[in-house]
């Protein structure tokens, strides 16, 4: 069993040892490196008939099929995409996922609400008199999601 004293001696002693261990380890090992020489061809011997890719721009408002101007093709992939239910639940199912992410992130944003509202008295035997009182509110609420919590 350590006795008081020696385990306070221990623990004052093992910030010093960490940070010499810290510092050796910063030390430079071996040479500065250099890099070797290599000698590089200027072209590689397959790279002859090859030429660099110059993809022609297609127009992205387009369905990909029309590029190739055939009117059969146009009008079997009109058919499909009428037909074809797995596209259109598809593309409901997206609409609904993209709805539920807008409101799971809504409440990272700051909420802003206005009122307003007239309210009209009439002069009764108490002596109140006639009038319209109009009242206008703004009010605005934020809560930052510092622990992941909104």
């Amino acid at each position: 069993m350590r006795s008081p004293q020696r385990a306070a001696r221990f623990t004052s002693r093992l910030p010093g040892v960490v940070l010499a261990a810290l510092l050796a380890s910063c030390a430079a090992v071996g040479p500065d490196y250099v890099r070797p020489a290599m000698s590089m061809p200027a072209a590689y011997k397959e790279s002859g008939p090859w030429k660099i890719a110059e993809p022609q721009s297609i127009d992205s408002r387009r369905p990909w099929w029309q590029a190739y101007g055939d009117n059969t093709l146009n009008g079997l992939m009109v058919q499909a995409n009428q037909a074809n239910q797995n596209i259109a639940q598809a593309e409901a199912q997206y609409r609904q996922a993209r709805a539920l992410l807008d409101a799971a992130r809504a409440g990272f944003w700051p909420s802003v609400g206005v009122n307003a509202g007239v309210t009209r008295a009439v002069t009764n035997s108490n002596g109140i008199k006639e009038g319209t009182y109009p009242s206008i509110g703004l009010g605005a609420s934020w809560e930052p999601d510092l622990w992941g919590s909104v």
